[in-house]
């Protein structure tokens, strides 16, 4: 059995919004409802636009609308939002971003850039920041843990494509010493990658309770959306959550089960296999759609099994991309070959009890017939596959030699009893 716990995911921002200002400053559509504050700046408004950023195996991709960044001299403004208060652990954060106007960006050869992204309870911590790369349209990421710590830088990435950005916060027992690193278009699996860069603190956060996206004079125009803010990689950017994966026996089948924490997927194929080794698909479930509550499955595998079966999930997202999850075996006894049946006491008395293994479901006629061929008991009863018991009051049954057949679907089995 594999089970896996995931951390508390803090806000989910996918900009479902009506198009519109983002905020309520200067009167503006506060088309966030409140979600998103005004912290600073009297031009350049930030809009939510209508469209969505898509990356593959992100789960907030192409969802809601997108909020627009205008890169300008002007005193543009600055959110936040804000979240839960948290002092311990981990802060992630994961967006996804395009780039289309670079030229206010800082050069390649600026040590500190311009931050876009942060961190904050009153001042800016885990600053996300970028600059001009060395290709023409390039850009480059880096994170700084505070305002006076070093900036470490990622390479080039294509501006005008879609980025998916991950940064966190990490609170490290000590003083001056909190960690925050940057991922730039990581692999998204349960397993932390390691980061781009990272960034060593010079002042500690007391605690982190929200965060800003600034429009500064040399943040760049583009396109913003997919934010995610949790206390777990595996809650940011991980495209499907797994609370748990399952596999069980009954009888000699195997159910399989599994809950999401979230998905954004096509849907999940179930694969076998009797190595651990070679799997092979036996069904397909259908996603039950895009949600931050998560669902949860069930498929049974009615194949006639036999020692160690293994199970696994091949997750395909909307694009075709796949990801396996955990493996979760099953052990099941050997299988039986010929139906049995087995009476208890025998000889008997009052009451006999008659355990029958059928390698059938379905109806079974059940007699009782004496030396001489009379019928004393005939009954249709329902036997599962496998183990089964009936039990017969036989108080009134003479004593003597007797045979009880069993009859499921052409398949017939006698057994001698006795009664004294």
């Amino acid at each position: 059995m594999t089970s896996v716990t995931f951390s508390q995911v803090l806000f989910i921002e996918e900009f479902s919004y009506n198009t519109g200002q983002l905020s309520a400053a200067n009167l503006g559509a506060n088309v966030s409802g409140g979600n998103w504050t005004t912290l600073s700046g009297t031009n350049n408004y930030l809009p939510v636009d209508a469209g969505s950023l898509i990356y593959s195996g992100y789960l907030s991709s192409n969802i809601g609308n997108s909020l627009r960044l205008t890169a300008s001299s002007l005193s543009s403004e600055d959110v936040s939002r804000s979240f839960t208060s948290t002092n311990t652990g981990s802060i992630y954060v994961s967006f996804l971003i395009s780039v289309w106007d670079t030229a206010t960006l800082l050069a390649n050869t600026s040590t500190t850039g311009d931050y876009l992204l942060a961190l904050q309870p009153t001042s800016y911590f885990a600053r996300l920041c970028i600059r001009k790369g060395v290709q023409p349209g390039s850009v480059q990421f880096g994170i700084r843990a505070n305002s006076a710590a070093a900036v470490s830088w990622s390479g080039d990435v294509p501006g005008y494509n879609t980025n998916l950005i991950v940064f966190s916060y990490d609170f490290v027992t000590g003083t001056a010493n909190d960690v925050a690193n940057l991922w730039v278009n990581p692999t998204l699996s349960q397993t932390q990658p390691t980061p781009t860069a990272t960034s060593t603190s010079t002042s500690d956060a007391a605690s982190i309770n929200s965060i800003a996206i600034r429009q500064g004079t040399n943040t760049p125009g583009g396109i913003l959306d997919g934010i995610r803010v949790a206390t777990s990689w595996n809650s940011a950017p991980l495209p499907v959550l797994y609370k748990y994966f399952t596999a069980g026996k009954f009888d000699n089948h195997a159910t399989i089960k599994w809950a999401t924490a979230s998905e954004n997927n096509k849907g999940f194929e179930i694969q076998r296999s009797s190595n651990g080794t070679k799997y092979q698909t036996i069904g397909f479930i259908k996603s039950k759609g895009n949600t931050q509550a998560g669902n949860v499955y069930q498929y049974t595998d009615y194949s006639s099994n036999t020692g160690n079966v293994c199970y696994r999930l091949k997750q395909i997202d909307l694009n075709g991309d796949v990801e396996f999850s955990k493996v979760a075996c099953v052990h099941f006894d050997a299988v039986k070959t010929n139906e049995e049946v087995v009476t208890t006491p025998n000889p008997f008395n009052d009451k006999l009890h008659l355990n029958y293994t059928s390698l059938n479901e379905g109806t079974v006629n059940i007699q009782i017939i004496d030396m001489i061929g009379k019928l004393y008991h005939d009954n249709n009863l329902h036997a599962n596959r496998g183990e089964n018991v009936f039990t017969f009051e036989t108080e009134n049954l003479p004593m003597g030699i007797y045979f009880v057949r069993l009859n499921n679907n052409g398949a017939i089995t006698t057994h001698r009893i006795v009664k004294r």
